[in-house]
């Protein structure tokens, strides 16, 4: 199992693909929260551990729901993008704005959570975290 104390919010507007990450994280030991487009997930005010968002969104893209969350005082948590388009353009852009993952659909269990332990280790390290989660 992993940290239990992590919560991460799954972005897509695509409700399948929602709902299979999200039984797949919450199997793994991880809290949850699904949201159907970037403007639900900002709306709802919340700070997750990390994010797995999808890059071509209706309405607010991946990256554009990164731009937003860099503009906050505290550094924004990881990202993790997924996609069924794997561009080098995409790739370059995720990389430009500091993702901790880039998969392209479909990826493995493992390759999700371990893109998001590489990004909860990263953030943790780069901001000298204390918190539970961070040991």
């Amino acid at each position: 199992m992993e940290n239990p104390s992590l919560t991460i919010a799954v972005i897509d507007d695509d409700p399948s693909i929602t709902s299979a990450v999200q039984r797949l994280l919450n199997a793994a030991g991880f809290k949850v929260m699904a949201y159907n487009s970037a403007e639900a997930f900002l709306a709802a005010n919340l700070k997750p551990d990390c994010i797995i968002c999808a890059i071509y969104l209706s309405g607010l893209s991946g990256f554009a729901l990164r731009r937003v969350l860099m503009l906050d005082k505290t550094p924004p948590p990881p990202i993790v993008y997924i996609t069924a388009f794997d561009e080098p353009v995409a790739r370059a852009e995720a990389e430009k704005l500091g993702a901790s993952g880039y998969l392209t659909k479909p990826f493995t269990s493992a390759d999700l959570i371990s893109a998001i332990n590489h990004g909860t280790r990263s953030a943790c390290a780069a901001h000298n975290d204390d918190r539970p989660r961070c040991t």
